[in-house]
């Protein structure tokens, strides 16, 4: 398949503005990248110390398409800023999966299967947009937490999350956060964690940011009391025939992810003699059950799709002592009047845990507004890395 890379309108002249100014006032232009590898889409933003812009946008199925485009990109670049490798001071590459070897090499699980396909290394990164010395790939979450960190000092945290529960003090109102852990989590093709830390509890800014893989915990069954134990063992005994050929129990990733919800949705439609209604995406199951009218059986699907976030947020802000949780991403944002709707019960299955009592005042924030918070984070760590070069 072929990609190919092109810049947004504008941002040419915006860049050759940035050049003018720099110029004008005899300061000193530093310019950082900053890269979120999506399942489908590649968003490449470039800074400087007071604002950014996305340059672009392309579509990588492979680590070996990824650093053909930001080759591709770097040159275009380069058309605009001549002496580009001078002034890019830090990079930093966002990427769903493992991170090794200090942020040198990745292995990106979203991408095509196997090593040739998923594995990464700063070394073949473009030197326009990524110098040696002051780049770093993270996880996709950790970019998230630094980035809601960042909101957070700048204090915008609220123009993008709202408090979903507890559903008694539900709440748009501005907030913000400090001197706690917090949970945060994304569903996307995987289901992304994370965890702000405040290792000091006088300081509400500086918060220390812990990757998590916390989409791979098993998933804990419901209690032998509950009227839908019976289901939802009938559930588990399908996904992990589906997904492991029963020889394993299911992640929470199998079911709180786009592909879960896909699982969940063929579950619910198991006994239908239509097979195609069983073969429909994540994206065609939920306009089906945000429709008017809704689709049962993709409503169902659905609500056991956030039913097992919930499960999941309980299980990981019990053992982390988490005081909050964010609910991050697009997706989020996309199905917000449907969780909306839906809060008390998963008010109820957040609290279905013998400590509930620890969690029972734990504000949940639900994204309310599309916004790239892994741009944010990683361009966030593009200047630090910079910095630490000086």
């Amino acid at each position: 398949m072929d990609f190919v890379v092109e810049l947004y309108p504008g941002v040419a002249d915006t860049l050759s503005s940035w050049i003018s100014h720099a110029k004008d006032s005899n300061t000193e232009l530093r310019l950082y990248t900053a890269v979120d590898t999506g399942a489908t889409n590649t968003r490449v933003s470039i800074g400087n110390d007071k604002e950014d812009i996305l340059v672009a946008k392309f579509q990588a199925d492979s680590t070996r398409q990824l650093v053909r485009c930001l080759g591709e990109l770097g040159q275009l670049l380069s058309e605009v800023i001549p002496n580009i490798k001078d002034v890019v001071k830090g990079g930093c590459i966002a990427a769903a999966g493992r991170i090794l070897d200090n942020g040198s090499r990745a292995e990106i699980t979203n991408y095509l299967e196997g090593a040739e396909n998923q594995n990464l290394l700063r070394s073949e990164l473009p030197a326009e947009l990524f110098p040696q010395n002051a780049t770093l790939i993270i996880n996709d979450l950790e970019s998230c937490c630094y980035g809601i960190s960042a909101l957070n000092k700048f204090g915008t945290l609220s123009s993008f999350f709202k408090k979903l529960l507890p559903t008694a003090s539900a709440s748009s109102e501005p907030f913000q956060i400090g001197g706690r852990h917090y949970l945060v989590i994304a569903i996307g093709t995987g289901l992304g964690v994370g965890l702000l830390m405040s290792l000091d509890k006088n300081d509400g800014e500086n918060l220390t940011v812990l990757p998590l893989e916390g989409g791979h915990i098993l998933l804990s069954p419901s209690a032998p009391s509950d009227q839908n134990h019976a289901e939802e063992e009938e559930l588990l005994a399908f996904a992990s025939n589906l997904l492991y050929k029963s020889q394993y129990t299911i992640e929470y990733e199998d079911l709180v992810s786009g592909r879960g919800l896909e699982l969940l949705h063929q579950f619910v439609c198991r006994k239908d003699e239509e097979a195609p209604q069983r073969c429909i995406d994540a994206a065609q199951i939920v306009r089906k059950a945000t429709s008017e009218p809704p689709c049962d059986k993709a409503v169902k699907a659905l609500e056991l799709h956030y039913k097992y976030l919930a499960r999941a947020t309980q299980n990981l802000a019990v053992v982390l002592q988490a005081k909050g949780v964010f609910w991050a991403g697009d997706n989020q944002v996309r199905n917000g009047a449907f969780v909306d709707k839906i809060a008390a019960d998963l008010e109820k299955e957040l609290l279905s845990h013998p400590k509930f009592s620890w969690i029972n005042e734990m504000p949940v924030f639900s994204q309310i507004k599309n916004f790239n918070i892994n741009i944010a984070g990683a361009l966030f760590i593009a200047k630090r890395q910079a910095s630490l070069v000086q």
